[in-house]
């Protein structure tokens, strides 16, 4: 702080007090002691007192070890509450999670076995259509078979009524 304000910081006392240490040091050889020395001295003296009246009203200011203390049981205090309320947060949580896991595991089962009743019935329909589609060919193959044997069985039966009528 400046000197205009009633106040000095501890580092200004200490240099104002060494610069009047100094002041008094510095003596002219004579059989009196100046005027001007003894003053300097009495303002060490002065600046000295200042300086023990700050120091003396810093140690009022200064926390005392209860102070300390019970400071620090209530961050203790706070900060276990706050390691309470984090487990009970990861708690609901956990119970969220595994809720919607089984949720979700319900509807996984669920679309799982709709699937295989879908591919179920498409599998029983196509085996269906497939059998319609085999009796289908057999049904062609069949009368396929009877149209190309009825040129053979034409040409048979006229070779067979040639060869009646050449032999007679």
């Amino acid at each position: 702080m400046s000197s205009e304000y009633g106040t000095k910081s501890s580092t200004e006392l200490k240099d104002t007090a060494r610069a009047h240490m100094k002041k008094a040091e510095i003596a002219i050889p004579c059989t009196a002691v100046m005027d001007v020395n003894w003053k300097a001295l009495i303002a060490a003296m002065n600046t000295q007192i200042d300086m023990l009246a700050a120091i003396q009203k810093s140690l009022t200011e200064l926390a005392t070890k209860e102070d300390i203390t019970s400071y620090m049981d209530g961050q203790i205090t706070i900060l276990t509450e706050y390691a309470k309320s984090s487990r009970e947060l990861t708690e609901q949580f956990t119970e969220m999670m595994e809720r919607t896991l089984a949720a979700s595991t319900e509807r996984m089962s669920t679309a799982t076995e709709n699937m295989c009743s879908q591919v179920g019935k498409a599998s029983e329909s196509f085996s269906q259509s497939l059998s319609s589609e085999q009796e289908t060919v057999r049904a062609f193959t069949k009368r396929s078979m009877l149209i190309t044997l009825i040129p053979t069985a034409v040409l048979i039966i006229w070779e067979l009524i040639r060869h009646i009528f050449l032999l007679t």
